[in-house]
């Protein structure tokens, strides 16, 4: 029995090829079938429809290779969070409290079909349904954020990249974690949010067994930093390699918004008004707590205390304020840091640059930065 591997809602307008699988809009994909099963999955596809309930999204993307299916969900997942990440930090970069794409858009599908049977099985929660293929309805989800419009050279890089740390069971799963942390960051999932960021950042820093869990996570993060401050690491010529250097980026302050002020717990600072907590105790707080208001779930730059605030203009607020970025989505961000030292060295020149000058004006632009 054939089948079809699909992402429903990604958006994607263009054929791209990344991590071994390639990835077709439904229209050239259903272009290449015969008529047969050509009509049933234009049927089948009919049914994802948009906010509106009716129409069809009609930008399904269909994956092909890529191997067995277990292969193809890890492949694609490197890309998303590839993706994410890249695309987050850019957003940063421009000052836009529009994040773009969420994990939502990366969802994967695996649809096995008769073309002779009018029949389809369905998964809903655990129950596996049968429905008449021209009966059921699948609604693209209000949390999914914009569409993924390109998936760009940088993002490509980075995938493939990634995907040849296939020996690191434990730096993979922090990868499958990064992407659903990716999730809308709405009241009823921020909890879950902060809990998969704070397990991503473990297993991709490898502070797995020690309690100490927020100062290896902010240690590591001040070295890969540190390593991109050096500049790109293939270059050997020592005046070319200073030109690629991470400069806006202040590897001190990361290390304060991840671990903490010293200086406030000993009430000897002079840089915060108030207490500045750390991304990983604000993690605990929220998640073990359940404490999840706006002082917490907002990102605190770590620069002058202050809570991060989207440029806008007069007048422009969000919910009775000038809102910031969530303090989920730049963890989420700042984690391009660790995948740019861990697989910088594989990446060419021009991939590893775009990588390195998006992180870092994004660092800036949440109060990371030199002279921020």
């Amino acid at each position: 029995m054939p089948e079809v591997v699909f992402l429903p809602w990604l958006g994607c307008g263009q054929r791209w090829s990344a991590a071994g699988v390639q990835v077709v809009p439904q229209a050239k994909y259903l272009a290449s079938l015969d008529r047969e099963p050509r009509d049933w999955l234009k049927k089948y596809f009919d049914r994802y429809v948009k906010r509106d309930g009716r129409t069809p999204v009609s930008t399904i993307c269909v994956v092909t290779g890529g191997g067995s299916t277990a292969q193809v969900f890890r492949r694609v997942r490197v890309v998303a969070a590839s993706q994410l990440v890249y695309s987050h930090a850019d957003a940063l970069c421009q000052g836009s409290g529009l994040l773009g794409p969420r994990a939502e858009r990366w969802m994967v599908l695996v649809q096995r079909f008769d073309p002779s049977r009018e029949w389809v099985a369905l998964l809903d929660g655990r129950t596996l349904q049968l429905w008449r293929v021209d009966q059921f309805i699948e609604v693209e989800p209000v949390s999914a954020g914009d569409v993924v419009r390109a998936v760009d050279e940088p993002v490509v890089a980075m995938a493939e990249a990634l995907l040849q740390e296939q020996g690191d069971e434990d730096f993979l799963t922090g990868i499958d974690l990064l992407v659903e942390a990716f999730r809308t960051t709405t009241e009823h999932v921020v909890r879950l949010n902060f809990v998969l960021a704070g397990t991503a950042l473990e297993l991709l820093t490898g502070a797995t067994e020690t309690r100490r869990k927020r100062i290896r996570i902010a240690e590591t993060l001040k070295r890969a930093i540190e390593a991109a401050a050096d500049g790109y690491p293939g270059e050997s010529d020592s005046v070319r390699k200073k030109v690629t250097r991470a400069r806006r980026v202040d590897p001190a302050l990361v290390y304060m918004w991840m671990a903490g002020c010293e200086a406030c717990s000993k009430g000897t600072c002079a840089r915060h008004a108030n207490k500045f907590l750390g991304f990983y105790e604000r993690r605990n707080k929220v998640t073990h707590e359940g404490a999840a208001g706006d002082e917490l779930t907002r990102h605190q730059r770590p620069d002058d205390g202050q809570r991060h605030r989207w440029p806008v203009e007069e007048g422009e607020v969000e919910n009775g304020e000038i809102g910031g970025a969530h303090a989920v989505d730049a963890a989420l961000v700042m984690v391009g840091w660790l995948l740019l030292e861990r697989v910088g060295s594989r990446l060419e020149r021009e991939a590893w640059e775009m990588w390195c000058e998006t992180l870092d004006r994004a660092a800036a632009a949440l109060g990371m930065g030199r002279n921020s």
